[in-house]
């Protein structure tokens, strides 16, 4: 029984696997709850945020649930809608990012993004696929972590 997470879900552990992944790729140094982070499913479209961190909310302007079952790409734009010059701003980074996505690797790009007041950010956005256990193969989880 879930007797005292309320997401249903093992934050403790996610980011264990991240500390103590086989063969990083990408330096993100020591990760806590101090970190802006948020934890997205891989198994499925669009990848869904499934747990967004506090301090990622207080980052962005966002609360804990305005994350939940949305796309990271919502951060893109301002209020959430694509504009052309947000669009072309990312252009590398999101090809990078497509890539690290489609062949599961980690990845870390520099992105502009937007707080919920529409104020723009630039972010350096680290992405790192994660298991749901033991199995490497079978990826689960991107943690996906955020430094303004």
């Amino acid at each position: 029984p879930q007797l005292f997470s309320t997401t249903g879900f093992d934050i403790v552990g996610i980011l264990a696997r991240v500390a103590k992944r086989p063969n990083p790729t990408v330096f993100i140094g020591p990760v806590d709850f101090s970190c802006a982070f948020l934890v997205a499913d891989a198994t499925v479209d669009d990848a869904p945020i499934l747990y967004a961190s506090p301090a990622l909310a207080k980052m962005t302007g966002y609360s804990v649930d305005e994350f939940l079952n949305r796309s990271c790409r919502f951060l893109q734009w301002p209020d959430g809608g694509r504009t052309r010059e947000s669009h072309r701003d990312n252009t590398g980074a999101r090809n990078e990012l497509r890539n690290a996505i489609t062949t599961f690797t980690e990845c870390q790009v520099k992105v502009t993004n937007y707080r919920k007041n529409g104020e723009m950010f630039p972010n350096l956005l680290t992405i790192v696929p994660i298991p749901d256990g033991d199995d490497w193969d079978i990826i689960r989880y991107w943690v996906g972590f955020q430094v303004d």
